[in-house]
């Protein structure tokens, strides 16, 4: 596995790797994408391209040495909203991916799957992003206690995590589903849902999460 692809611990069902979008000189990465990727790239910002270049290269590498096969051989696609990676043997892999400046993650488990990563930075508008966008229930723990930055962006990643894994992204309004970063089971309420929890990822200088189907 390439050396920018680091195992995250996480206490849930989840397989999680921490992965550098900094491309490294002397990287083959191209020899990991198929022949869409390398057609994109022409038509690319510099640094959006190597961004890409980097994130596509290591999903592929990691997804690949999950499944024992050559990276290059693997198909993604969009199916639902939600990421599927096929290999030619016609298996599939459902990754989830997310990035925040230089730090991206990479999660995988045997169902579908959510990830979601912010650089801890401060948010000016947050008060009236949680009004606007949060469950009732989120913004009245969100103002709990001191940490409110904290427990604001808790909230944050734990709901894209869970819009990834449904597929909907952020289509859907994400007042009519409720986290729960301050209970143990970290069970996500909302219809349309089925049994998903969540679960914070401590990585240094972020705030992080996943979510899964139980």
């Amino acid at each position: 596995m390439t050396p920018r692809a680091t195992p995250v611990a996480v206490d849930a069902p989840v397989r999680l790797w921490r992965i550098s979008l900094t491309p490294h000189p002397g990287d083959d990465q191209h020899a990991l994408l198929d022949d869409e990727d390398r057609a994109r790239l022409p038509r690319m910002d510099r640094d959006v391209r190597a961004r890409l270049l980097a994130r596509r290269a290591v999903l592929r590498q990691v997804v690949a040495t999950e499944l024992a096969v050559v990276p290059a051989s693997l198909a993604l696609e969009r199916i639902d909203g939600r990421l599927v990676v096929h290999t030619d043997d016609g298996r599939t892999a459902r990754p989830s991916t997310s990035s925040s400046g230089d730090i991206g993650l990479v999660a995988l488990a045997d169902g579908p799957v959510g990830v979601d990563v912010e650089a801890r930075a401060p948010v000016p508008e947050a008060a009236d992003i949680a009004r606007d966008l949060f469950h009732p229930d989120e913004v009245r723990w969100i103002g709990e206690g001191e940490g409110q930055l904290e427990r604001f962006l808790a909230v944050w990643v734990r709901k894209e995590a869970v819009v990834k894994l449904s597929g909907e992204g952020l289509q859907r309004d994400l007042r009519t589903f409720r986290v729960a970063p301050g209970d143990a089971e970290e069970r996500v309420s909302g219809e349309g849902l089925g049994r998903v929890a969540t679960r914070g990822v401590a990585i240094e200088g972020t705030v992080a999460a996943v979510a899964w189907l139980t």
